[in-house]
């Protein structure tokens, strides 16, 4: 009777081990797809902004390589002063938009 009790709590245990893995395994499975999420967002994030201007928006097929471009100088909006005229026109360079 006693090797009746040891075999089915051997078995129980075996049985909610194997349950125990596999919500490991799912949960695991769900961490790494949001974690790939999360970098695809960020490195979107990252190329789109630099000090709060938008430089470029990146899309899937664009990040395997190259397909972002940083802007130049002649990619820069006209300023302020010179659209409204209100002011001495300054050179139009990153370091007067600072």
């Amino acid at each position: 009777m006693a090797a009746i009790f040891i075999a089915a709590s051997i078995a129980i245990a075996e049985k909610v081990a194997e349950k125990k893995q596999a919500r490991k395994d799912k949960k695991k499975a769900r961490d790494d797809e949001r974690y790939q999420e999360l970098q695809s967002e960020t490195k979107q994030r990252l190329v789109r902004t630099q000090s709060g201007h938008v430089i470029a928006a990146v899309s899937d097929e664009m990040s395997g390589g190259g397909g972002a471009h940083h802007g130049g100088e002649e990619d820069l909006p006209p300023l302020y002063d010179d659209v409204v005229g209100t002011g001495a026109p300054e050179s139009r360079t990153a370091s007067s938009r600072e």
